[in-house]
């Protein structure tokens, strides 16, 4: 008479077989990437065929990160006294408006499209302040601008004179026609800033 353990054991190689072809079927379909559609990117869940849509008025665009390119930063020995911004087509624009001499703007995106940013922080009663542009990403016709806001540390040795504070950086591949910028700061916040377009 048979024992009923015996008779209901698998075949250990089998299984180990099975489970070296699922993990080869799966990596397989990850690798096959662009050459076919995923469910929800070319197909519906009934499994037939639509197009990408593409974003109109009605369906916002996802948000999607902008790629900074850091210029100049520093503290001028004049500025206004509240903080602001401006955004410009061209360093050369952007210059004149916000009266920083902005240096190393060459352009660098692939496009040859880029929107300069200036970001002032105002009065400051000593030096030691700094700003600089972090990030930026763009949802819909809004761009955020994240700047870092440092105080000097405390205890340091700083300029005793009024500074003003800026940084100037470049959004690569970005016409800033009909966009609305905003300026954050680094937790995300919305700043009362000023922005004035060029």
């Amino acid at each position: 008479m048979r024992n009923h353990a015996t008779h209901r054991r698998k075949n250990p190689r089998r299984i180990f077989d099975l489970l070296i072809s699922a993990t080869l079927a799966l990596i397989l379909s990850s690798c096959a990437g662009g050459e076919g559609p995923s469910l929800g990117e070319g197909t519906n869940p009934g499994g037939s065929s639509n197009s990408r849509t593409q974003p109109d008025a009605t369906t916002p665009e996802e948000e999607r990160m902008l790629e900074v390119r850091r210029i100049d930063s520093g503290s001028l020995g004049q500025g206004d006294a509240e903080p602001r911004a401006v955004v410009a087509s061209s360093s050369e624009t952007l210059s004149a408006a916000a009266g920083i001499p902005v240096r190393g703007a060459e352009s660098t995106a692939a496009s040859g499209e880029e929107t300069y940013v200036a970001v002032l922080w105002g009065e400051k009663n000593t030096g030691g302040y700094t700003v600089e542009v972090e990030s930026a990403t763009l949802e819909g016709g809004r761009v955020a601008v994240s700047v870092a806001l440092r105080n000097p540390p405390e205890g340091a040795m700083v300029s005793q004179a009024l500074t003003y504070p800026y940084a100037v950086a470049a959004l690569e591949n970005l016409d800033p026609e009909g966009k609305d910028f905003v300026i954050t700061d680094e937790s995300g916040s919305e700043l009362e800033w000023p922005v004035e377009t060029v």
